[in-house]
């Protein structure tokens, strides 16, 4: 399922999480000390799992699925 998916990948996980609080790629990437284009690909990926195409609408998606 789309849930188990982005479980998997506590990153992508992680990610959406300060996605949820409404921060920006930038934000998220220095709070994971990560770069800001390994965040990018994270919400990407989670985004595709999750079948969203917008920020809100996945974490939109994440809420429902009891990810975030």
């Amino acid at each position: 399922s789309a849930a188990s998916d982005v479980y998997k990948r506590q990153g992508e996980q992680d990610a959406l999480h300060l996605l949820s609080l409404g921060k920006s790629n930038r934000e998220i990437a220095e709070a994971l000390h990560l770069s800001e284009s390994s965040i990018k690909a994270r919400l990407s990926s989670a985004a595709s799992k999750l079948g969203s195409s917008s920020r809100t609408g996945t974490v939109a998606r994440a809420k429902d699925l009891g990810i975030v």
